[in-house]
């Protein structure tokens, strides 16, 4: 068996209680079946779908994709300099300062 592509961790699965971005997942593809199945959705709700399929600029989320669609994007962006990547280091850490006090230890 070829187990190239096998990530290095095990894979771990969980129900989407456990998961808020599971749980999100779930709710769009409840509301997109629902719109699918010609039911009446809220307001709000189809002018989510509305807005997901009239203006959405992602079309597909694989990190292929992702990586296609910004390659050029990227690849034309000056070298940030040090000034630059001091900055970035003094925001990473204020944002980390503010995360950390509600990180869950296992």
């Amino acid at each position: 068996m070829n187990m190239t592509n096998m990530p290095a961790e095990p894979l771990i699965f969980q129900s989407g209680t456990q998961s808020a971005g599971l749980e999100l997942v779930n709710i769009y593809f409840w509301i997109f079946r629902q719109f699918m199945e010609e039911k009446e959705l809220t307001k709000p709700l189809a002018r989510l779908v509305y807005t997901n399929l009239k203006t959405a600029r992602t079309d597909n989320v694989s990190l292929q994709s992702v990586g296609k669609r910004f390659k050029e994007f990227f690849e034309n962006k000056p070298e940030p300099t040090a000034e630059k990547m001091a900055q970035v280091r003094e925001l990473r850490e204020l944002e980390e300062a503010r995360r950390m006090p509600y990180v869950m230890s296992k």
